[in-house]
C-alpha cells in the first residue's frame, strides 16, 4: 500500500463523509523521531453535504504504519494555539 493511501485511510476515519474527500499532498520528509512526516490538506463534505474548505493534516509514517495523524481544528477550537504550533513545526516549509 502506498504512503498516500495509508494516510488517506487513517485520516478518513475522522471525516463525516470520507467518500467526498479531495486530497492534496504537499510533501513527505524525514521525521526526527523516525519515519517520515506527510503534510497536506483535504476538503470534504460535512453531514449537511457542504464542503468545509481545505483543512490541513499531517501524519507520521513509520514502517508503513501511521503512528500519529492529525486533522487541524479550526482556530476557534484550538484556543491554546498548541496545535497551530505543531502544524507550523512539522508542515510549514520556508
Amino acid at each position: 500500500m502506498e504512503v498516500q493511501d495509508l494516510v488517506e485511510e487513517d485520516i478518513a476515519k475522522a471525516l463525516p463523509l470520507p467518500e467526498t474527500a479531495d486530497w492534496h499532498f504537499d510533501f513527505m520528509a524525514p521525521y526526527a523521531g523516525g519515519g517520515d512526516v506527510v503534510c497536506g490538506s483535504v476538503n470534504y463534505q460535512s453531514l449537511e453535504r457542504k464542503y468545509v474548505g481545505s483543512q490541513r493534516f499531517y501524519a507520521i509514517v513509520y514502517r508503513h504504519k501511521i503512528s500519529l495523524s492529525q486533522l487541524q481544528d479550526p482556530p476557534s477550537v484550538d484556543v491554546s494555539g498548541q496545535e497551530a504550533v505543531k502544524f507550523h513545526l512539522l508542515c510549514d516549509r520556508t
